[in-house]
């Protein structure tokens, strides 16, 4: 490709390019297709098996994200059989966030979409699927589709809008490579993602099993009543190990690991919890932590920088001074009701959440997980507005966790969760390099792909 550019609605692009309305490029009469209409499916429609349908929240980052998705029937799904997806499709958010978009995989064959979606079905001898959603994530295009969406309150775009847009594209086998590197940079993305939900399991998993299941003390006293070693028992109940893998253990990770095993009771006594650790007792949450409120900051306020700000929907942009020094705690309480967030950096918490501060040595690892099993999602006191009273919060009751235990969870999880920072942080950088090439790309700045073809 050459470096001559031309100027399009969309910024720079290369001379070399070609360009034709997205209709032209796409299988005719089906090619851009909005969802069925809602007298079409009914939510009393889902069953608990069967067919996915997704909607907007299920539009990531160029990927369809699997969680919540309902489900329809085979009947429904037949009847419904001109809504469903292709590997290579394209779903366009069709109101509010209409720049949204989701490649379509082969995992989500055969799914269906729903209203409030639009899809894009690509004539592959034409336009390369992957470079079409790559395409679509150009910070110019999303802008200029933003500009001609329709609609006073919600944005809202429709299959004319979409088909009319121009699409610039070089021949065949250069989209091909171009969405190949591209793909390549989300998939670690991706992987990396996969790895960092495992991580949270494994740490959600020590904390249901030191603190809530109180496995070790269990072991502890079924050895106890067989005659065996509590001690070993509970050893092996917080590694996973057999007690033959204990001995084979350096002298140091067994010493350790004798005394966390010591900090567990081999007795579990009555309380108003149920059956606790004997010795723990019972408190309310209020003696572990303070939920602060957060500070209004308006989007006219914000200036650019980089400590994330925090409403009840997670991060809704950034700002140059924090309110809160990291790590920390975000819970939501106008919106999002007892959604949490961990945060490692310094970061804004606006009027929207709470952030917690802990107290009576109560560690951020510890509460962090403690209250991913208070239910506080289900807290709601407001009728109009979903919102999260602090003093409801406050009086829940929880076991007086030992100090000492909490330490050694927090330095045990303090592991996995630099691991998951880790992970965040590589993946900015991979979503900074696919975001930095894209434009490059485009507009024929770097032409090495068929250099390394």
């Amino acid at each position: 490709m050459s470096s001559e550019q031309i100027t399009t609605e969309y910024g720079p692009i290369s001379a070399d390019f070609q360009t034709a309305k997205l209709s032209e490029l796409c299988v005719e009469k089906i090619g851009v297709q909005t969802g069925p209409f809602g007298s079409q499916l009914h939510q009393e429609d889902y069953v608990e098996i069967g067919t996915p349908i997704i909607t907007v929240e299920h539009l990531g980052e160029n990927r369809i994200l699997h969680d919540n998705t309902p489900f329809v029937s085979d009947a429904d799904r037949d009847r419904l059989s001109r809504y469903s997806l292709q590997e290579g499709d394209i779903v366009f958010s069709r109101v509010g966030s209409v720049d949204r978009r989701s490649l379509v995989r082969k995992a989500e064959n055969g799914w269906l979409f729903s209203g409030r979606c639009l899809r894009v079905r690509a004539k592959r001898d034409l336009i390369d699927p992957i470079y079409l959603s790559y395409f679509f994530g150009h910070e110019g295009f999303k802008n200029y589709l933003r500009s001609i969406a329709v609609g006073a309150t919600m944005p809202s775009i429709n299959t004319k809008i979409l088909s009319d847009v121009p699409i610039y594209f070089p021949e065949l086998e250069v989209q091909k490579r171009i969405g190949k590197i591209l793909l390549e940079i989300d998939d670690k993305i991706e992987l990396n993602r996969q790895i960092n939900q495992t991580l949270e399991q494994i740490a959600q998993t020590i904390f249901k099993s030191w603190f809530v299941d109180f496995e070790p003390v269990k072991a502890k006293i079924e050895a106890k009543a067989a005659g065996r070693d509590p001690e070993r028992a509970g050893m092996c109940a917080i590694s996973g190990k057999l007690e033959p893998e204990l001995d084979q253990l350096s002298s140091e990770h067994y010493q350790q690991l004798a005394a966390t095993a010591a900090l567990f009771p081999d007795e579990l006594v009555e309380s108003e919890l149920g059956l606790i650790p004997e010795g723990w007792g019972g408190q309310r949450l209020e003696n572990l932590l303070d939920l602060c409120y957060g500070k209004s900051l308006t989007k006219t306020e914000r200036r650019d920088g980089d400590f994330p700000v925090y409403g009840s929907g997670g991060i809704t942009g950034f700002h140059d001074k924090p309110l809160v020094a990291g790590p920390g705690i975000i819970v939501g309480r106008k919106g999002t009701v007892g959604a949490l967030y961990w945060e490692d950096r310094d970061f804004f918490a606006i009027d929207t959440v709470f952030y917690v501060v802990p107290k009576n040595g109560a560690t951020f690892e510890v509460l962090f997980y403690l209250l991913q099993t208070l239910g506080l999602e289900k807290m709601n006191t407001d009728a109009a507005v979903p919102g999260l009273n602090r003093n409801n919060v406050y009086r829940l009751p929880v076991p007086k966790y030992p100090k000492e235990l909490m330490e050694v969870f927090s330095k045990t999880v303090g592991i996995v969760r630099g691991k998951i920072s880790c992970g965040l942080c590589e993946n900015k950088t991979f979503a900074t390099l696919r975001d930095t090439l894209l434009p490059k790309l485009l507009c024929g700045e770097l032409n090495f792909i068929e250099e390394v073809a």
